[in-house]
């Protein structure tokens, strides 16, 4: 998941994460497992915009 948003870049939505998935529906608690994983671990930073939680690869810094 973190190779997935470090190589096409920019911010994803978690229904934008779980297109790349095939069966995402039935595994959407571990995709959003993986995702609150790797921000705790810094690997992948969360803001919300909106009201919509995205998340991006850490190292790009947001304007």
């Amino acid at each position: 998941m973190r190779d997935l948003l470090r190589t096409q870049g920019g911010e994803w939505t978690i229904a934008q994460v779980q297109a790349q998935f095939k069966n995402a529906s039935r595994k959407q608690k571990a995709i959003q497992d993986c995702l609150d994983s790797l921000t705790e671990l810094g690997a992948i930073a969360l803001h919300t915009e909106d009201g919509t939680p995205r998340w991006y690869i850490a190292d790009l810094h947001l304007a």
